[in-house]
């Protein structure tokens, strides 16, 4: 059992050992993720699946998310807090999901917009999705002005 167990553990470690060659080598992260996962469509940098934005005007600031075919965000992990303080934010319902992590989930593609409330002082934001390649972001946290 105990040469079963480390032989796994190589072929993992291979494995991202073999991602991270490929970033080193000028692949860049979407040639790693892709490495990691073969046989599977390209899997892209977070920024590029899920663009994030922030607009201000005259009925408070929204957020905005354009999500690229074949991705999702999870609508319970989008947060956004002031100086450590949660924000309200007013989400449009979800599509439901069956989640192999989380059970059954509300999720987003293509676009989601959510209201803030009116302030010019900059916001950080967290959320999380998935490709529907089986790949799973961590989370992620950004300011936005």
């Amino acid at each position: 059992m105990a040469r079963l167990t480390n032989a796994l553990a190589l072929v993992a470690c291979s494995c991202l050992l073999l991602g991270a060659a490929q970033i080193g080598q000028g692949g860049g992260a979407r040639a790693g993720l892709s490495a990691l996962l073969p046989g599977q469509a390209a899997i892209l940098p977070v920024d590029e699946a899920f663009r994030v934005s922030l607009s201000v005007g005259e009925s408070g600031r929204k957020l905005y998310w354009q999500i690229t075919p074949g991705y999702y965000l999870y609508k319970e992990k989008i947060t956004a807090s002031l100086d450590g303080k949660p924000l309200p934010l007013a989400l449009p319902a979800g599509i439901p999901r069956q989640d192999e992590a989380f059970g059954l989930v509300e999720v987003y593609d293509g676009y989601v917009e959510a209201s803030l409330p009116s302030g010019e002082e900059p916001v950080l934001v967290r959320y999380q999705g998935c490709a529907e390649a089986g790949y799973c972001y961590p989370p992620v946290e950004k300011t936005l002005p």
